[in-house]
């Protein structure tokens, strides 16, 4: 989570996995990790609907950071998550930025990952990364730990999709919470009030989350519909596995699948 401690950098981040996505599975493009901006990096600030003058300044720092991010991994470690380079403009040509994604955020990266094991299973799953940050609280300096909590509590929802699918919602005990908080740098003494928040307390009635009864949590909808539909599906492709695990014992047969869902990112790469 070190490499996304402001919210500029969440922010790039998520625009990332959805992009390279999108080129590699909706375009088709035969060079799907590199990303073009034309205009450098102020065109980048304005794709990701930057609009202060520090955004530009910003974001190559942000990029800075996660060229350098060093991931200590179970079966090894990457060292980057992504290269960029910058051509000046020259000649009428407008700056163009190239951004070359690394496998880390590319969804087909937990195909590559070893097998074996309750932590491999779940470092396999694919984590719907969504485009919209939670409603906030606080100071500003502390929206990136709100930013990073929600990726946490995604993954959590991952983890235990099949509840979702089975009773609606998924337990998140306080203990787990404020692991959670924890891990994103979140301080404890805004945990409450965050989830209120979240839960669609503020003025505004925003959420990001819902809870059917005490300490159980699901997206809220219909802000968070895409994300809750591809944890659904999870969920049912996790208990569908099962079942064709059950059959593979007895036939010997059998090959894994892995859903190809826009704005997913492997949940090892999300909890190194």
């Amino acid at each position: 989570m070190s490499a996304t401690r402001s919210l500029t950098a969440h922010r790039l981040i998520r625009w990332l996995v959805c992009a390279g996505y999108g080129q590699r599975y909706l375009t088709k493009m035969r060079d799907f990790r590199t990303l073009r901006i034309e205009r450098g990096f102020t065109g980048l600030a304005r794709a990701l609907n930057l609009h202060s003058g520090k955004g530009a300044d910003e974001l190559r720092r942000a990029l800075e950071v996660l060229q350098f991010a060093h991931l200590r991994l179970p079966h090894g470690e990457i060292g980057g998550l992504l290269t960029w380079s910058l051509d000046h403009p020259a000649h009428g040509r407008p700056s163009g930025l190239s951004i070359v994604l690394g496998d880390a955020l590319l969804p087909d990266y937990v195909a590559r990952l070893p097998k074996g094991g309750e932590e491999a299973r779940r470092a396999r799953m694919l984590v719907p990364i969504p485009n919209r940050l939670p409603p906030m609280v606080g100071r500003a300096r502390d929206s990136a730990a709100q930013a990073a909590l929600q990726l946490l509590v995604m993954t959590e929802l991952r983890f235990n999709a099949t509840d979702l699918v089975h009773r609606g919602a998924v337990e998140i005990p306080k203990q787990t919470w404020k692991r959670l908080a924890d891990r994103a740098e979140l301080p404890n003494q805004m945990l409450d009030g965050v989830i209120d928040r979240w839960l669609g307390r503020g003025s505004d009635g925003s959420a990001f989350l819902s809870s059917p009864s005490c300490f159980s949590y699901t997206l809220a909808v219909p802000a968070y519909g895409p994300e809750l539909r591809t944890l659904v599906e999870a969920g049912k492709a996790e208990i569908d596995g099962r079942h064709r695990a059950a059959r593979r014992r007895k036939s010997g047969n059998g090959r894994a699948r892995f859903p190809r869902k826009r704005g997913t990112l492997s949940a090892r790469t999300l909890s190194p």
